[in-house]
């Protein structure tokens, strides 16, 4: 039986709550139809009005599927038969989703698909002879090319023509022993962070149709673990570790594009600060995780000045290949900033001021919490605090800061205490989430009524940001492109009010209304969540 309620096992008191769904037995019996190595979030990319991911089947291995109006299927068996894809790079442009993978035709290839199996094709295919399969790191630049590191050969794919840029390529990835930097869009193309290069030195490149250095590693010749790069205010930040004695071993960087020079930040105590993870806020502010004895803060960047020690501290640990959730919507990260088995879990958001920190959720004892999601101006997330307590969901809705657990329930008799589970994207109102529920089943695909009427609905960790500027009279959608956006406004308790247009790069008058409403626009794969105030 493929859909049904748990609501069997549970409380009455609990029964006029929104319930877990079942929404499909992807892989039949008890074996799991999604990874859950660690249990961090499950790769997704956004493809129209659906998302698509990695699920397992005995008959195709780990191959690409496809989550649409509620109904999940193989999308395509990229290598045929019971071995895996290796898909991996999922990621969104323009309404298309492209991401690497293998099969003994084409071996280690970037694919595009539109969402169905005819349009799920090779897009670029670096190596015809098949002599590698391992692409660690894929880029779209900011000059439209495709920028792909396969085993350690970067190429580069522009207007149906590959080219080879460099050779003895090596990044640092999330497959090393703690996640890393690869490749970002930057000016006119991509830069990373390389161990090695024609000259065999470390440093940080710049990518266009050529190479060059634009700095060498400090104090050594090459590191362990590179941590992004990230383009912040036309500058570059990023941080490394090394092994050695010298200052520079473990230390967050900027380099000064106009200056063409690299600086090393320091703390308050003249020593280096050391950057274990960036997460991106806006345009204009990056925050970085830092380690000071037991605890963990973070600073604020803008590549411009000194970092601003942003408010709140506390232990949190992290297994290799392990990475904080955080997701970030608008011009504001909501991060988890402390947390670990049996520890505080604390959520923050910030907009990378001090003022505009504040904690979103906070409890003394839980063994986890999910990765976070946004939808329609609502961030989701769960706990679950281990055997035999409440596995609970959590919306947080941005424009009033209302944070509201709409499921809670002790676990079933029959269950396994270790939920872990993975948040896929919001359909239709409905949660989608990757779980391990019912233990005779395995890690199949629920679903749940988030309880109010979500708008927008896009599932990207790091979704595009939309330009818009707001007065007190109108708003403009400023883009390079000329077109219409989509408009969607709702109240600040979830209520639809409008669906519209409006042209790009032209004012639009706000409407005549009282109080404040949440703007939802969305344009060319960008998407952009403003609070307004009506005209009155």
């Amino acid at each position: 039986m493929k859909n049904f309620f748990l609501a069997s096992s549970l409380f009455l008191p609990f029964l006029l709550m929104a319930q877990p769904e079942l929404a499909i037995d992807y892989n039949l019996g008890s074996e799991d139809a999604f990874d859950c190595f660690l249990c961090t979030e499950q790769p997704t990319a956004r493809v129209g009005t659906g998302i698509v991911t990695v699920a397992t089947t005995p008959e195709t291995g780990a191959e690409l599927s496809f989550l649409d109006n509620g109904e999940f299927s193989l999308l395509k068996d990229i290598n045929p038969g019971g071995d895996d894809g290796d898909i991996t790079q999922l990621t969104s442009r323009n309404g298309l989703a492209y991401f690497a993978a293998s099969d003994p035709v084409n071996g280690g290839a970037v694919w595009v698909t539109d969402g169905t199996e005819a349009g799920t094709v090779v897009y670029f295919d670096p190596d015809p002879a098949n002599t590698s399969s391992d692409i660690t790191g894929m880029e779209f630049g900011a000059d439209g090319a495709l920028y792909v590191v396969l085993g350690t050969t970067l190429y580069r794919f522009f207007d149906g023509v590959g080219t080879q840029l460099a050779s003895s390529v090596t990044l640092s990835t999330a497959r090393d022993n703690f996640p890393g930097g690869g490749i970002t869009s930057y000016q006119d193309g991509v830069a990373y962070l390389s161990n090695d290069s024609e000259t065999a030195n470390g440093g940080l490149f710049y990518a266009t149709d050529t190479v060059r250095r634009l700095a060498s590693i400090p104090g050594q010749r090459s590191f362990d673990q590179a941590f992004d790069p990230m383009e912040v205010n036309g500058n570059l930040l990023f941080s490394l570790s090394a092994s050695g004695n010298s200052p520079e071993r473990q230390a967050a960087y900027v380099y000064d594009s106009a200056a063409d020079t690299l600086i090393r930040y320091l703390g308050a105590d003249g020593e280096s600060l050391f950057v274990s993870q960036w997460y991106e806020v806006s345009d204009g502010a990056r925050v970085g995780r830092v380690q000071v004895g037991r605890d963990i803060v973070h600073y604020a960047f803008d590549g411009m000045n000194d970092p601003v020690l942003l408010p709140g501290s506390g232990e949190y640990t992290l297994a290799a290949r392990q990475t904080a959730p955080s997701v970030m919507v608008g011009d504001t990260l909501i991060w988890q900033t402390q947390g670990g088995v049996f520890s505080r879990q604390t959520i923050r958001i910030t907009d990378g001021t001090v003022a505009g920190t504040a904690t979103v959720f906070e409890t003394a004892f839980a063994t986890r919490v999910s990765n976070l999601i946004s939808a329609g101006g609502f961030v989701f997330f769960t706990v679950d605090r281990g055997s035999r307590q409440p596995l609970t969901f959590y919306r947080y809705e941005l424009a009033t800061a209302v944070l509201v657990d709409f499921y809670s329930a002790p676990v079933p008799d029959d269950g396994n205490p270790d939920f872990s589970l993975q948040l896929l994207t919001v359909q239709d109102n409905q949660l989608y989430f990757a779980g391990n529920l019912i233990d005779s089943l395995g890690r199949e695909l629920y679903r749940i009524d988030t309880g109010v009427e979500i708008v927008g609905t896009r599932n990207q960790r790091n979704v595009p940001q939309l330009d818009v500027t707001v007065t007190s009279e109108n708003f403009t959608i400023n883009s390079t492109k000329n077109g219409a956006a989509d408009v969607t406004v709702f109240s600040l308790d979830g209520r639809l009010i409008s669906r519209s247009t409006a042209p790009v790069n032209s004012a639009t008058a706000i409407g005549a209304y009282s109080g404040i409403r949440l703007y939802v626009f969305e344009y060319d794969g960008r998407v952009a969540v403003r609070r307004m105030p009506g005209r009155r």
